[in-house]
């Protein structure tokens, strides 16, 4: 009796183990059958981002303009997470970035088996200082 005890105890910690595991997991967009969705689609989230850059006063003086790209993750219940700027600009550029994707709208979470999961995205933000 004491052993199968002990074997339902150590299946009870796996499934646990496996539900944990699966909390953490994250999906890449590209693979997603069902990915995120922003609100009005990708296109507002885009236009959403572009009017909330603020263009740092320190790079703008400098004229450095370029390409940052930030990569998060949309979480189960659709809110941005864990931001990291995978290719940086500098003067400031990088936090103006994230300040700007951190204001968007909360996502419609990617799905697996009809399940919200956790979902890593890149995005590129322009600093330009052509009209």
């Amino acid at each position: 009796m004491l052993v199968v005890c002990q074997n339902e105890t150590a299946y009870a910690q796996k499934k646990a183990t496996d539900a944990k595991a699966s909390d953490v997991t994250v999906h890449e967009f590209q693979k997603m059958k069902t990915p995120p969705v922003y609100p009005g689609g990708i296109a507002k989230f885009y236009t959403a981002v572009f009017k909330a850059v603020k263009y740092p006063e320190a790079a703008a003086k400098d004229h450095k303009q370029g390409t940052v790209v930030v990569s998060f993750v949309i979480e189960k219940d659709g809110s941005m997470a864990n931001f990291s700027v995978d290719k940086k600009l500098g003067y400031g550029t990088d936090e103006a970035a994230i300040s700007a994707l951190k204001s968007a709208k909360k996502w419609n979470p990617g799905k697996v088996d009809g399940k919200a999961v956790r979902v890593k995205m890149n995005v590129p933000v322009k600093f330009s200082l052509a009209s």
